[in-house]
């Protein structure tokens, strides 16, 4: 007989063995996650007798309209195992992860891996929606060595913005005095704005630091310098984590997600998860 129950400490280490099992990721990573998330998020869990069969990870982060920041649970590493699949395990667990959502009055992300997936979240009722993440990976090291961070003069940030937003319709141009004013009020607020030179590239950048997270309201900066600068931010501010607020025609990678809307109606072509993890 099959019951269900949100993971308990004493399951974990089977938790670890079925992520083994589906997954194949390193004991290490797995374990560091579990190490990271087990406090945060929500595992629901499924168990025959005293062993887990399935699980399903809920991650809290933040996600974002073109109205206001709400709530996201991130649909995350949902397995069965292969000797109890075919019996419904699977749509139990998301059963339960909608009516989380529903009560949360937070919506539901999930990225699947392929199309028959797509079609499985579909029953379950999610939509597909773009949505822009920012990644960590990728970046050299030995680029952050020549790489200077600095407070802008008004005009200067202006120029590094103007270049890099020359070629999207829906961003003006910013006079000195008025990229003055909105600095100034930045800073005021406790907010940073910086300019970074690497390379042949300066980036610029807006935003505010709350906790470990680092949020950032604009980025003007060549797509090849981002990983970069995401990189050189955190460290600078000591951070763990980044959020990017940019509009959704900027060119940050875009994949396709699923979502199931608890906390209204939110519009498809704006949907952000904001996490860097």
């Amino acid at each position: 007989m099959i019951h269900y129950q949100q993971a308990a400490p004493s399951q974990l280490a089977q938790l670890e063995q079925l992520w083994l099992s589906v997954f194949g990721d390193t004991p290490a990573f797995i374990h560091a996650f579990y190490m990271h998330w087990y406090p945060r998020g929500i595992i629901l869990t499924a168990l025959d007798g005293a062993e887990t069969v399935g699980m399903l990870h809920l991650l809290p982060l933040e996600g974002c309209g073109r109205d206001a920041p709400h709530d996201l649970l991130y649909c995350y590493a949902c397995a069965v195992r292969p000797d109890h699949r075919g019996q419904g395990i699977c749509t139990e667990l998301f059963r339960q992860a909608a009516a989380i959502g529903q009560c949360r009055k937070a919506d539901l992300l999930l990225v699947p891996a392929n199309q028959p997936l797509v079609i499985l979240y579909e029953r379950f009722g999610f939509r597909t929606v773009p949505f822009y993440s920012i990644a960590s990976a990728g970046y050299k090291p030995a680029a952050l060595m020549h790489a200077r961070l600095s407070e802008p003069e008004p005009s200067a940030y202006a120029a590094v913005r103007q270049h890099c937003f020359d070629t999207l319709p829906y961003t003006g141009f910013w006079d000195p005095e008025t990229l003055r004013f909105v600095l100034n009020d930045l800073k005021e607020c406790g907010g940073f704005a910086l300019l970074m030179q690497m390379e042949k590239d300066a980036c610029a950048v807006l935003g505010t630091r709350r906790g470990d997270t680092l949020d950032l309201t604009e980025l003007a900066a060549p797509a090849a310098q981002r990983d970069a600068l995401f990189q050189l931010l955190l460290r600078r501010f000591g951070c763990r984590q980044l959020k990017c607020r940019v509009p959704f025609e900027s060119s940050l990678p875009c994949r396709s997600g699923m979502i199931l809307p608890h906390a209204g109606n939110v519009p498809e072509s704006c949907w952000f998860p904001l996490d860097l993890l």
